[in-house]
């Protein structure tokens, strides 16, 4: 069994198929010690977020919503799930877009 990352990022995707593959080039781009997990979570997403998060070769998964809104409720239920299948002691929670990155997981 290989030993579990340094870091797992959880990114909840819902209509992020314009920007997902962006941040997952960035973060990949990132010198993590002891290496970096990308677990994306698509939520019924009627874009094609679904697709675009399966050719990045990440973990994906796509949980689908009986019906109803995308609320903050639903957004948490993502989270919690992305974190149930991290395998790293440390995990962030992150956008679906860059923005969030850019100098805020540059070490000092």
């Amino acid at each position: 069994m290989a030993e579990a990352p340094a870091l797992s990022i959880v990114v909840p995707v819902y209509n992020g198929a314009a920007t997902v593959g962006e941040l997952v080039q960035a973060l990949r781009g990132l010198a993590i010690e002891g290496g970096l997990e990308i677990v994306l979570v698509v939520d019924y997403s009627p874009d094609n977020s679904l697709d675009v998060c399966k050719t990045l070769a990440v973990r994906s998964l796509e949980r689908r919503r009986v019906s109803g809104p995308k609320d903050k409720a639903v957004v948490l239920l993502d989270r919690c799930i992305g974190l149930s299948l991290t395998q790293a002691d440390i995990c962030r929670i992150h956008r679906q877009d860059i923005m969030q990155l850019k100098g805020c997981m540059t070490p000092p």
